[in-house]
């Protein structure tokens, strides 16, 4: 079987074969592929911008809104439309009032997740 190598596998091969060596020299700090590799969730999870580690089911927005106005999909797309490519406009959107459900160590439950959004 192909399976293609994306960035995020590209990411967690290295961490799989080289988790000790130094994988990242930036002035005097240096990180091994393992340090990389959990840096690199803790990013994502913490920009909660973890669309491909989610497999693209999740594109949050953080968009302020005004005490008791919640916006409907059209106004979001309207907001979007000058700020990001045609491309990467969301297809549908699903408004969360609860926090996004995570492991002990901040992860997002992605299968939790899944059935959330499913769920409705």
């Amino acid at each position: 079987m192909h399976v293609p190598l994306t960035p995020i596998r590209c990411l967690y091969r290295g961490v799989d074969l080289y988790g000790n060596k130094t994988g990242v020299v930036c002035g005097a700090a240096r990180y091994s592929y393992a340090e990389f590799g959990e840096r690199s969730e803790r990013l994502a999870a913490g920009l909660l911008s973890g669309v491909p580690l989610a497999r693209a089911i999740v594109m949050p927005l953080n968009v302020r809104l005004t005490a008791g106005h919640e916006p409907t999909e059209d106004q979001l797309c309207a907001f979007l439309q000058d700020r990001i490519a045609k491309f990467k406009m969301p297809r549908r959107f699903h408004f969360m009032d609860a926090p996004l459900p995570k492991t002990g160590t901040g992860k997002i439950v992605k299968r939790a997740l899944r059935e959330i959004i499913r769920n409705g």
